[in-house]
């Protein structure tokens, strides 16, 4: 007996829908992959780097939708990465992530080109929201 073969049609003239690309930056190791994946599980397209250089060398290389990094990095901090993603066109939206928000005043917060500013510890679930509700037409 012989299983008949099961065939996908794909429409291709109709748009796929684009993953937005992420790119995540923390230098806490365990609190990056969970972060990652469920960024991923989200529908993230998601680059996750550990240090303020590597997110320079993807920020150059690659076109990001969202920069989410955290404020306090080993090399270059999360203020210097905003600053940065605020220069590039397209621009991509800036989050920034800190245990510390003592740190980063509300005028700060514009003139450094951050879009979003989330409290540790995060609140996933507004997080997420806020970040897709401000990427229109993404699909997340």
């Amino acid at each position: 007996m012989h299983a008949t073969p099961r065939t996908t049609t794909i429409d291709l003239t109709q748009p796929t829908a684009r993953r937005p690309r992420l790119l995540l930056v923390d230098d806490n190791a365990d609190g990056r992959k969970a972060l990652e994946r469920i960024l991923s599980l989200r529908g993230y397209d998601v680059t996750a780097v550990a240090d303020g250089h590597a997110a320079i060398g993807a920020m150059d290389t690659a076109g990001f939708d969202v920069v989410l990094t955290d404020l306090n990095l080993p090399d270059v901090d999360g203020r210097e990465l905003a600053r940065r993603a605020d220069a590039l066109r397209p621009r991509p939206l800036v989050a920034l992530i800190t245990g510390w928000g003592q740190e980063v005043e509300d005028e700060d917060i514009a003139a450094m080109g951050i879009d979003h500013l989330f409290l540790k510890p995060l609140d996933l679930t507004a997080m997420l929201d806020e970040i897709r509700r401000s990427l229109p037409d993404s699909g997340v």
